[in-house]
């Protein structure tokens, strides 16, 4: 999911109202999926293209006895690097990625497929998952 959603970002995001695309609708729903679509919503209305850099996950841990959304089979928490991200918006302002602590949960489908269904990510000034 996070390298599905990465390549979207670096493609410049989707335009409002542009149907999701197999690359998230196939692992996420609800919650998590509306979240992911206004990113894509977010990176297309500011016009960023991105230039160099990667987005990578640094670690990921499971929260045990997280109870936030009881129908998830598991809770999990993870660090996402963006640091080394490079991009310029339309007006040719420079920006950078960011360092994000995220929540993630997932749970079955009805047809058995794990999917996340919701996710919080919180910017930080260093990865506090360990």
């Amino acid at each position: 999911m996070h390298t599905n959603v990465f390549e979207l970002e670096k493609k410049g995001g989707l335009v409002p109202g542009e149907p999701a695309p197999a690359t998230l609708s196939n692992y996420a729903t609800g919650q998590a999926l509306k979240n992911y679509m206004t990113f894509m919503h977010q990176i297309s209305g500011l016009g960023l293209t991105w230039k160099s850099g990667a987005s990578k996950i640094t670690v990921v841990r499971e929260k045990k006895g997280d109870t936030t959304y009881p129908e998830a089979a598991i809770a999990l928490e993870s660090c996402e690097d963006g640091s080394s991200i490079r991009s310029v918006d339309r007006h040719g302002q420079a920006d950078h990625g960011r360092l994000t602590h995220v929540d993630s949960w997932y749970a079955r489908d009805k047809k058995g497929t794990i999917k996340m269904i919701a996710r919080n990510g919180v910017e930080v000034s260093s990865c506090d998952v360990k």
